[in-house]
């Protein structure tokens, strides 16, 4: 009788580590960065052993709804500068920079999950 994957998996011990929020964070912020699932990317920094698994990209639907609001960005952002002119809201204004910074940010995230520079 076949064995099922799970049965015939080279991999069956497990390596616990206890960390806090923010570490857990950083480590599946990391992983993600270097394209490798938590697990994968812990063994090869701490074990030095090849990068074997990659994280599957995202979903086409995911990209399309990244994709969207990257447009949306754009059609906020010109009409947030119409209403400034409108309104003689000088563009050195600190809520009209900060608004433009964080929609500038939103874009750059965006970019970086869709795999492109901006």
């Amino acid at each position: 009788m076949a064995r099922s994957g799970s049965e015939t998996r080279k991999k069956n011990k497990n390596l616990v580590a206890r960390c806090n929020e923010e570490q857990f964070i950083l480590a599946n912020y990391l992983a993600e960065k270097a394209g490798l699932t938590r697990s994968a990317y812990i063994l090869h920094r701490v074990l030095q052993t090849e990068k074997i698994k990659s994280v599957k990209p995202p979903p086409r639907s995911q990209q399309k709804d990244t994709a969207q609001i990257l447009a949306l960005l754009g059609v906020l952002t010109q009409l947030i500068k119409d209403h400034s002119e409108a309104n003689n809201i000088p563009s050195e204004d600190p809520l009209l920079e900060a608004i433009m910074r964080d929609i500038a940010d939103i874009a750059s995230l965006c970019f970086e999950e869709l795999g492109r520079k901006q």
